[in-house]
């Protein structure tokens, strides 16, 4: 992924986190599923394949929709180097 593109999807991440944090639930909705591949992937290089693997994306997701209002700068980059 190119600076560009990692930047647009950053910025429409914001968007879409503003927008959750608002109350709008398809906005949650579009940034888990933006992400799902992702999560997946670190899941499944910890975990391996099977059923713990997937409990861990579904509770991933159910923190992410529990806690997307402590979200304080959805614009900010992650301490870890994306981007």
């Amino acid at each position: 992924m190119s600076r560009e593109t990692a930047g647009t999807a950053r910025g429409e991440d914001a968007v879409l986190t503003r927008a959750a944090q608002a109350g709008e639930v398809a906005a949650l909705g579009l940034l888990l599923e933006r992400h799902r591949a992702g999560m997946r992937a670190v899941t499944l290089s910890l975990l391996g394949t099977g059923p713990d693997a997937e409990d861990v994306v579904q509770d991933a997701a159910l923190t992410a929709l529990r806690r997307i209002g402590d979200v304080r700068d959805p614009g900010a980059r992650w301490a870890h180097g994306c981007g």
